[in-house]
């Protein structure tokens, strides 16, 4: 092989790891940033905790995915415990908040698989031409440099093609991770939390409709007119740590 064609193979090797790298996406439980709690409330045996995200939190919880959230929404962590002998419902309605809905928090937070994947083929497209063009000249020109040049060309332009056709491929699956795990940590329309139970959920708001005081209210499972509400107030300076529940009795871990 000669020196045109081992050029064109290794800059076709320099242009594929550009193609196959992309960031994977490692779940992490919110359990692990259940710290340092802005607001603390209880009421009867109701143990509402709020705060709201840091980005070292949101960085930690979404990776690099994160970066794509570009300060346009705010993520709040509302946690729940109840204590008390009866079960009590949640509605994603009754939290005063805009909340954004779970289509357009994915929408914010994933990639472009399709870019990739359209992307693939402008690298055979580019190549084939100049291909092609040195093919037929070492054809009838006689010129062996221009007909290993053009299959070289050829060679790297479907490597690369193929490469970033992967890299598509793992951007929706790494698309598809992200929607699972957002889809498990948002606050859902309803939340039946029984005695004893522990729940745990995001809160996603545009940052422009994001205010640091609102109300959770709350429900009795059998009895709709039985109601609490939590007067949240994120503003606060004191921070809570945050509260374990055992046996129905709590305390400062």
């Amino acid at each position: 092989m000669n020196k045109v064609n081992i050029r064109f193979l290794l800059a076709g090797l320099v242009l594929l790891p550009g193609c196959i790298r992309v960031p994977s996406y490692n779940r992490k439980p919110l359990k692990s940033i259940s710290d340092s709690f802005t607001y603390y409330g209880v009421e009867k045996n109701i143990i509402v905790q709020v705060k709201r995200l840091t980005e070292d939190n949101i960085q930690y919880l979404f990776g690099s995915r994160s970066q794509q959230k570009d300060d346009s929404f705010e993520v709040i962590y509302l946690s729940v415990h109840n204590i008390s002998p009866i079960p009590y419902l949640l509605f994603a309605a009754d939290i005063d908040c805009t909340m954004l809905p779970y289509k357009e928090v994915i929408k914010r937070l994933k990639t472009s698989s399709i870019t990739r994947l359209v992307g693939s083929i402008v690298p055979i497209h580019v190549i084939a031409y100049p291909s092609a063009y040195l093919l037929v000249s070492g054809a009838f020109l006689s010129v062996p440099i221009a007909a290993y040049a053009g299959i070289s060309l050829a060679i790297a332009g479907v490597g690369l093609g193929l490469a970033c056709v992967g890299a598509g491929i793992k951007s929706i699956v790494m698309n598809t991770h992200i929607s699972k795990d957002i889809k498990e940590k948002i606050v859902p329309k309803k939340v039946i939390i029984k005695s004893g139970d522990h729940y745990e959920g995001l809160i996603f708001v545009k940052s422009s409709d994001y205010k640091p005081q609102f109300k959770v209210t709350m429900h009795e499972y059998n009895n709709n007119e039985c109601k609490i509400i939590f007067d949240v107030n994120l503003s606060n300076l004191h921070i809570f740590p945050f509260i374990k529940t055992t046996n129905y009795t709590y305390g400062l871990s």
